[in-house]
């Protein structure tokens, strides 16, 4: 069982992995198609499960579904949407898949579901709260941030102020 990070992280260090690989995306988002492609790159058969009925479901709103899904398949990455991970063993994973349960072998198991968030910048930042003055926001998705900057953009120069602080510079 390898995190996504260990994948990266050992993959730019040099190391090889070979066998099969199923990525479990509970993630919904790109983190496990990424993971996916990232392994087939280096050879691996990889299989990439969803629980849910799209792979990085959340593609859809962002316009990529499709357009994901074509390159799944052109990669040759196996895709199982509504199926669970029921275990893991040594060797397989033991799923439910619409037809009944189902093992697959596999060399290497990476779930890409809940992270523990990392706050410790929050926590130092809010116990100095009274020290500063910005505008900015938790961090989020790139979808999010992409819809902040349209709203910005929409509300630059109206009388609503929008909730950006601007600094104007004027140089003389």
């Amino acid at each position: 069982v390898l995190s996504p990070e260990q994948v990266v992280r050992g993959i730019a260090q040099g190391q090889r992995l070979k066998g099969p690989a199923v990525v479990y995306d509970d993630d919904h988002y790109y983190i496990g198609h990424c993971i996916a492609e990232l392994l087939r790159a280096q050879g691996l058969d990889v299989t990439l499960i969803s629980p849910l009925a799209d792979v990085s479901q959340w593609s859809y709103y962002t316009l990529e579904l499709r357009r994901l899904e074509q390159r799944l398949a052109q990669a040759g990455i196996r895709c199982l949407t509504r199926t669970r991970v029921l275990g893991v063993e040594p060797g397989r994973v033991r799923t439910a898949q619409p037809g009944g349960d189902a093992w697959i072998e596999v060399k290497y198991f990476v779930p890409v579901t809940l992270r523990q968030p990392r706050d410790e910048l929050l926590l130092a930042l809010a116990a100095r709260e009274a020290e500063w003055r910005g505008d900015a926001v938790a961090p989020g998705t790139v979808a999010g941030a992409v819809y902040d900057g349209a709203r910005y953009a929409q509300e630059l120069g109206s009388a609503a102020g929008g909730s950006f602080l601007r600094e104007r510079v004027i140089l003389a």
